[in-house]
């Protein structure tokens, strides 16, 4: 039986009973790193035998990368030498013992060979390849449960983000190949993200290939982070720019009979418009045309990236389609070849041996001889709707909404974990509930009295994905990101003229004067809409408090920055809406410096989860 205590990586403490009869020893050790390649221990065993306490002492040391070398003695001053070799999972082992007291000197006594489940440093370099990634489906913040009807995802994106900062680190891999399917899809936030990760992987001199059948806006923005874009020689580059489609249910809903009665605070707050309006308001035009040309802008970035300057950019958009043949001339993509080539391609590039793929290179785990835990960042996800009650995936739809509870709990959770050091909240969400919102906004304000709370933005971040938000220490976002919306509507349907169309007839019977207060019956009396009126601008005022307090900022310039309003990630940064532009590995390399971590375990809430378990 025994106990031991770790403090981080410099002391291990331990105490070992070997048995209950007292000539059984006690042995007690102590182990020290003043180096991170040396330790120093010592131990010392009592027994009830005549011998008494017995010492130990020796060191561990590693000589170079898959080498180690160890010595011990003991109390009678018997010496043993040891070195350890490694091949990455397989390794040898041997140990020459020289006890004095006997007359056969330097001796043999131990030979091992082992074999790790876990890749160990070797003392051979490991042959140089390419990472092939496929891009298929779509990426996001958190996998959904099973549905009829949704999309499926084929990873989440935090995992493909690190899979490449992974990559980025082993010597071994010098190239990545990402392969896009025809059926691959993300929001160019989503894109901007990815781009920024490809980005720091060529920083450290290694190469980037990316491979499509069909270049279009979305993936010509992220091909553009690549060494060399390639082409099937019968895909299609389609580059026709980027637009925004509305639609509106006015109409519709008049020939069905129902009616909508809203009440909004905030000119440019259009979630309603949809159910009310016939086409844009000159409010909501202005608010999408100012998203659109930042959107627009970003795209144009990726076209200098290729040396493609603004004035050709622009006529290759007007165009819009292109043959591969002149797509390659007008400098959009460099090579045209079919999937089989591209090996030789990416070997006559790079001079690697080889390609590993996706799955098994995530597969490779290395062994950890650190002898403490390693503190934690936690990053909780607030991604789709936000509702009152628990997260879930709708089992028809796939879509999938945060529950304030859900988020709570976890929060809770985190809060009495000594070793998580900060929390990164990841928003994708267009907000809902503001009820629910508040819940998530009060917890967020304990949370921070104990450990600092960050804010990664991904595609979309807007109404109560702000308002829960602007509680945070700082809050990160992408260019792309859409987000604000600092607004308040609520609404009631009048169903009655449909039904009446249908032929059906109700009647109402009540106690109390506003009983039916929310029927879908009928509209509203003018006191009964003064009320809800003073309950929208009570709860918009509290919004507009909370941000100010939380951006530091005074409450009219937030008036002036909300009414509803949706802005881009790149504006809300200019007006402080946001504090700094970067993505998720980013926001995590910051929070390391502002917490003083060298390096950090990092936990999901929800945990990334798949099979059988996580569908039921």
């Amino acid at each position: 039986m025994g106990i031991a205590y770790r403090w981080r990586n410099f002391i291990s403490l331990g105490l070992v009973a070997t048995g209950l009869r007292r000539e059984l020893p006690l042995i007690a050790g102590i182990a020290l790193r003043p180096l991170k390649l040396l330790s120093l221990y010592y131990e010392g065993s009592v027994s009830g035998r005549p011998s008494g306490i017995s010492h130990f002492f020796g060191f561990n040391a590693v000589l170079f990368p898959g080498a180690e070398i160890k010595f011990t003695t003991d109390t009678d001053l018997n010496l043993t030498l040891g070195f350890s070799l490694s091949l990455g999972k397989p390794g040898l082992s041997s140990f020459l013992t020289y006890p004095p007291k006997s007359k056969e000197g330097l001796n043999t006594e131990i030979l091992s060979l082992s074999y790790h489940t876990e890749r160990k440093p070797s003392i051979l370099p490991l042959s140089k390849r390419y990472l092939e990634i496929e891009l298929s489906q779509t990426r996001s913040d958190v996998l959904p449960g099973f549905s009829l009807f949704g999309k499926r995802a084929s990873g989440s994106l935090y995992e493909l983000l690190d899979l490449i900062k992974k990559a980025g680190e082993t010597k071994w891999i010098k190239a990545i190949l990402l392969k896009i399917t025809p059926d691959f899809s993300l929001t160019l936030s989503q894109c901007e993200e990815l781009k920024g990760e490809l980005r720091q992987f060529r920083k450290s001199g290694k190469k980037i290939f990316i491979y499509t059948p069909h270049l279009n806006t979305i993936n010509f923005y992220l091909a553009t982070a690549a060494d060399k874009i390639i082409l099937h020689p019968l895909g299609e580059v389609f580059l026709p720019g980027i637009y925004i489609r509305t639609m509106f249910l006015a109409n519709l809903l008049k020939r069905l009979g129902i009616e909508v009665d809203v009440e909004r605070v905030g000119k440019y707050k259009s979630a309603p418009e949809a159910l009310t309006e016939e086409k844009l308001t000159p409010q909501n035009r202005e608010q999408l045309e100012a998203i659109l040309d930042d959107m627009y802008e970003v795209i144009l970035a990726a076209f200098a990236e290729k040396g493609i300057d603004r004035e050709k950019a622009e006529s290759i958009i007007n165009q819009g389609l292109f043959s591969p043949a002149e797509g390659k001339k007008k400098g959009l993509l460099d090579i045209l070849a079919y999937e089989d080539q591209l090996d030789s391609i990416i070997k006559e590039e790079t001079a690697v041996s080889g390609k590993v793929t996706e799955r098994k290179f995530q597969q490779i785990r290395y062994y950890n001889d650190d002898w403490a835990e390693k503190d934690k960042i936690a990053i909780v996800y607030i991604n789709g709707s936000i509702v009152y009650g628990e997260s879930k995936t709708d089992f028809l739809t796939g879509e999938y909404v945060t529950g304030c509870r859900t988020v709570v709990r976890y929060l809770r959770r985190i809060r009495n974990d000594r070793r998580v050091k900060a929390v990164i909240l990841r928003i994708d969400s267009p907000g809902g509930s503001g009820f629910a919102s508040d819940i998530i906004w009060r917890e967020i304000e304990l949370t921070k009295k104990r450990k600092p709370v960050y804010v990664s933005m991904s595609s979309l971040a807007a109404s109560g994905g702000y308002y829960v938000a602007a509680n945070a220490k700082e809050i990160f976002a992408l260019n792309s990101t859409l987000t604000g919306s600092i607004g308040v509507f609520g609404l009631k349907v009048i169903t009655r003229g449909g039904e009446e169309k249908l032929g059906i007839t109700r009647e109402t019977l009540k106690r109390g004067e506003k009983a039916d207060y929310f029927s879908p019956d009928r509209h509203f009396t003018e006191e009964e809409r003064k009320l809800f009126r003073q309950m929208i601008e009570e709860f918009y005022d509290q919004f507009l408090n909370k941000v100010a307090e939380g951006r530091r900022m005074n409450k009219d310039k937030v008036d002036s920055l909300g009414q509803g309003r949706v802005w881009s990630g790149k504006r809300a940064k200019e007006f402080g809406l946001v504090d700094k532009i970067g993505g998720i590995t980013e926001v995590i390399e910051y929070v390391k410096k502002e917490v003083k971590l060298k390096d950090a375990e990092i936990v999901h809430y929800p945990p990334f989860r798949r099979g059988l378990p996580f569908i039921f």
